[in-house]
């Protein structure tokens, strides 16, 4: 009984310490930076977003959404990507 305990409060504290980890506020890492910018960003700098549809016959509804959403702000930029 005593080991289930102490494993489960392992992992309790393994978790949280991940969770903790994903939360971190600070700069992104100079591995994460590119051509795209981060979401997070206040610079004023575009982020680009691709959004990748695996369904073709969702690409006419899903470019109207896309279209109206970059339509309204010009922050965030969102290309769709689909198999052809």
């Amino acid at each position: 009984m005593f080991i289930k305990k102490a494993i489960a409060l392992a992992l309790s504290l393994s978790l949280t310490g991940v969770l903790l980890a994903g939360c971190q506020s600070g700069t992104p890492s100079a591995a994460g930076s590119g051509s795209q910018t981060s979401v997070g960003t206040t610079d004023g700098e575009v982020v680009h977003i691709k959004l990748f549809t695996g369904k073709i016959e969702t690409i006419d509804v899903m470019n109207e959404i896309i279209e109206d959403f970059n339509a309204s702000q010009d922050r965030i930029v969102v290309e769709q990507e689909y198999q052809k």
